[in-house]
């Protein structure tokens, strides 16, 4: 498809549809090395910053919450069987298992952040670390699911959250940003992906 059908395709398209076909179609083969590090960095970041987070009152009490209402049972291994609650290492669901992980990541505000619009890390990690586990998927998987959400995440703080820094001049909408092969690309008019310039704190 031209450069030019593909603009006059996205102009008539919702962008939750245009959204949904960049997530949809991302491949882990297509991720440059710097974004596939930066995303192992996210994973790293969030489960430290947990673990620091995870004997404060509200991690605690999130835990029991979800002791008390979504545990599963027997620890068993695969697809379809849950996910494993952080600290506590109990089977429990994987909405369950997410909320609790991303308590005890938001407890002590370390959280990463990008551009100080959102922070990404603190719902997309612990789902996608949930969701990887309940659903059996691999490490290659985890990291293109977690790319694609935060790419998602922070282009859609960049450009409806009002702010001095997200309303720089020469930033315009790429969501998704495709080569003209259709092909994600992972920049935008600073040359630099979302994923690349979301920090640890």
């Amino acid at each position: 498809m031209s450069a030019l059908r593909s603009d006059r395709r996205a102009d008539r398209e919702p962008l939750a549809v245009r959204l949904g076909e960049f997530v949809a179609s991302l491949r882990f083969e297509e991720l440059p090395p710097t974004v596939v590090d930066k995303a192992k960095a996210f994973v790293n970041h969030a489960v430290t910053v947990g673990m620091a987070g995870a004997n404060a009152e509200r991690s605690l009490a999130a835990r029991r919450a979800v002791l008390e209402h979504e545990r599963l049972g027997a620890r068993r291994i695969g697809a379809g069987q849950g996910a494993t609650l952080w600290v506590d290492g109990t089977r429990v669901t994987r909405p369950g298992a997410a909320f609790a992980s991303g308590v005890a990541v938001a407890v002590n505000n370390q959280c990463d952040s990008y551009r100080m619009l959102t922070h990404p890390g603190v719902l997309i990690v612990p789902a996608g670390l949930a969701t990887a586990e309940g659903q059996g998927r691999t490490g290659r998987e985890l990291l293109t699911a977690l790319v694609a959400g935060y790419e998602v995440q922070c282009r859609c703080a960049r450009d409806f959250i009002p702010s001095t820094p997200a309303s720089q001049p020469g930033i315009t909408w790429p969501a998704p940003s495709l080569n003209s092969n259709g092909s994600p690309r992972f920049q935008d008019a600073s040359n630099s992906s979302p994923v690349e310039k979301a920090t640890p704190t």
